[in-house]
């Protein structure tokens, strides 16, 4: 299958028994073949067929390669299936020690990116993926071709496959093109099928993990509160004809606030699949994932991910506070190199469009701009930076008067296991979310955009808020690392949230005191009070007395009101908004409260008409020393005692009527 390739034809000198200090346990290809001697608990290399074979292949790999570069993971994978090529096992060098055991195993399905890793000590295993999707490829191909027709194109495709100069995951793709017999990818290759089967149980391809089908599933971002969650998931074949569907068995599963998992049992009809999480109250965090087997066997999952990389959705109607998605301009965000050596890429955030590299996304979530890591776009392989620490930084967010803050933005994340690497959300510099802390090989993979709510945990709460995302890295394995997208912050649609007023002033009118805010713009109102205390702030609605009622606001319209305060005293102010069922629960002097001191010409009851006057004094008044007054009424008398004011009748009534008539004339709405 490689006529032309110089391995293939030419003589190749071979040197055994190489000896000295460490000379055990190893071989190597450096144009030429050489084994080491029997030590260490090795066999003597050069007397090992597999061993041979092996490095043999090393030397087919790197004189196949036309374009490209020479990977070497891809070369440790491939010799290895040179190896079982001719051996027609999974066990690599059998008695490669002296106890009989192989050095490697191809058998077991290890996967990209979980098992991948950049350290130059890693290729070995790297290997074992591409090793492994091309053991069970043969396998597929000799059960439908029988023996000899199956080794035979697995040969071929391996031939093709290395020609490429490509990387491991970029195999399923160089097979892909090899397989194809007109030059059109578009109608499918004679044998994909079991390339797309082999290929996906390790990670490699379409459907990394294994799947066999595109999931049509519609991500929950919120559900009102109290109702149950509608799941709904569409299952069909990558390719029509590879894995027909006749039967599917699914469940979601789902935890509330981090939580343990639950599971909720799917109810199938076809090829669409429907489940209910139960409804959870106001303000919950919701995460789930949907899995399911066919009657084949064959399993999928959605997001690929599961519980190290579910949908999250939030329980109950929102307020929107701010929301960006980076199509106008950049949103005002920096990024910055937080730790690490300063080169070339080193503060790698980008904002742009993606380009499909290291597993980021190759188009934004809406529109066409994101920011994200390294998104390719000056000539680099899209993954983040070995032992780094780099942030994206948002603009500072004003919130108002709204707490209980939740961040909801799309994302499409490929990270390590937090053990290695950590991808972080910070609200105000402290930490809400990190990846998945697992046992080292738990690397979060997104292959779709996902709807991530994150709780701020009271971060920003009645104040402002800055969102940070950023990557630790540590020596080893880089991956695409963060692009995000449509960034939201929201705040519950509580009753303190919808019914707050923030700009109630008190002013002192000269006698009654003048009342003005502005009512929420988040309705329904019912009834917006001022309640005033003299000795301290009411604690709310109830807490005193009520001054001023308005049963007719308008949401975000400025009202006012006046309180005659008839003996002067001080008063502590504070508006009130209530919807029928629940009012605003807080009092904050300079939003909804305000303090109003003694007032010294207070707007007192004016007498407007005098009893029968019974004394003596000559200037008409009841008072009995003599007035100075020349006025029959005596009211422009100067002796001492005279009050000053017009007299009033016996009932208070008369003046009562006009003291109404008098604030209504005032009163504005």
């Amino acid at each position: 299958h490689g006529p032309t390739v110089g391995m293939v034809t030419d003589k190749l000198r071979a040197t055994v028994n190489i000896g000295g200090a460490f000379a055990y346990c190893n071989a190597y290809y450096n144009g030429d073949i050489n084994f080491y001697q029997a030590g260490g608990g090795c066999n003597n290399t050069g007397e090992i067929a597999d061993v041979v074979h092996h490095e043999w292949g090393h030397g087919f790999h790197d004189t196949s390669i036309q374009v490209g570069i020479f990977d070497g993971s891809l070369s440790e994978g491939a010799s290895d299936v040179v190896a079982f090529l001719q051996s027609d096992s999974p066990l690599i060098g059998p008695y490669f020690f002296v106890n009989g055991d192989p050095v490697r195993d191809v058998g077991p399905d290890k996967i990209y990116p979980q098992d991948y890793s950049n350290s130059f000590f890693a290729t070995h295993d790297n290997g074992l993926i591409f090793g492994g999707a091309m053991w069970d490829l043969l396998q597929l191909l000799q059960a439908r071709d029988g023996t000899q027709a199956g080794l035979d194109l697995t040969s071929e495709l391996l031939a093709g496959i290395l020609r490429g100069g490509t990387d491991i995951p970029g195999t399923y793709y160089e097979a892909l093109v090899i397989d194809d017999d007109d030059a059109d990818l578009s109608n499918g290759t004679p044998n994909q099928c079991e390339i797309i089967d082999a290929f996906g149980r390790h990670g490699l391809g379409d459907q990394a993990g294994g799947g066999r089908y595109d999931l049509d599933h519609v991500p929950l971002t919120q559900v009102p509160a109290g109702v149950p969650a509608t799941v709904e998931l569409t299952v069909t074949e990558i390719v029509p004809g590879c894995f027909p569907l006749s039967s599917l068995e699914a469940s979601v599963q789902y935890r509330v606030d981090g939580g343990p998992w639950a599971e909720v049992i799917g109810v199938t009809s076809g090829t669409d699949i429907t489940a209910e999480i139960p409804g959870q109250p106001l303000g919950s965090f919701v995460e789930y994932y949907i899995e399911g087997v066919d009657d084949q066997g064959g399993s999928f999952r959605a997001p690929t991910g599961g519980e190290i990389a579910p949908f999250s959705f939030f329980s109950g109607d929102v307020i929107e506070v701010s929301c960006t998605d980076f199509e106008a301009d950049d949103g005002g965000y920096t990024h910055s190199l937080l730790y690490g050596t300063v080169q070339d890429g080193a503060d790698d955030w980008e904002w742009g469009a993606p380009l499909g590299a290291a597993g980021d996304p190759a188009f934004a979530y809406s529109g066409t701009h994101v920011w994200g890591n390294d998104l390719g776009q000056y000539g680099f392989n899209g993954a983040y930076q070995p032992d780094k620490i780099n942030q994206l930084l948002s603009n500072t967010i004003p919130v108002g008067h709204y707490t209980d803050l939740f961040l909801q933005y799309r994302r499409w994340l490929n990270v390590e296991d937090s053990t290695y690497d950590q991808a972080v959300i910070l609200a105000n510099g402290q930490e809400v979310w990190s990846n998945y802390l697992g046992t080292g090989s738990d690397h979060h993979q997104d292959s779709q955009w996902i709807s991530h709510a994150v709780d701020l945990q009271g971060e920003g709460d009645m104040d402002q808020i800055q969102i940070a995302w950023e990557i630790h890295s540590d020596q080893g394995l880089e991956l695409g690392g963060w692009t995000i997208d449509d960034v939201c912050i929201y705040a519950p649609a509580t009753a303190d949230n919808r019914l707050g007023i923030v700009d109630f002033v008190v002013t002192d009118l000269g006698g009654p005191i003048g009342l003005t805010w502005t009512n929420p713009v988040h309705g329904p109102i019912d009834e917006v009070v001022v309640v005033r205390r003299t000795d301290r702030y009411p604690d709310g609605m109830a807490d005193g007395e009520i001054v001023a009622t308005v049963t007719d606001a308008v949401p975000g319209a400025p009202s006012e009101a006046e309180h005659p305060n008839y003996d002067g005293s001080a008063g502590y102010y504070a508006v009130y908004a209530g919807d029928g069922a629940e009012w605003l629960s807080w009092t904050v002097e300079g939003w909804n409260a305000g303090f109003m001191a003694a007032n010294e010409g207070q707007d007192k009851p004016i007498d407007t008409a005098a009893p029968t006057d019974t004394g003596t004094g000559t200037d008409g008044t009841d008072d009995p020393d003599p007035g100075t007054g020349t006025d029959p009424g005596g009211t422009d008398d100067k002796e001492p005692g005279g009050c000053g004011c017009a007299a009033s009748p016996a009932s208070g009534v008369p003046w009562l009527a006009l003291g109404l008539l008098g604030l209504l004339s005032r009163r504005r709405r």
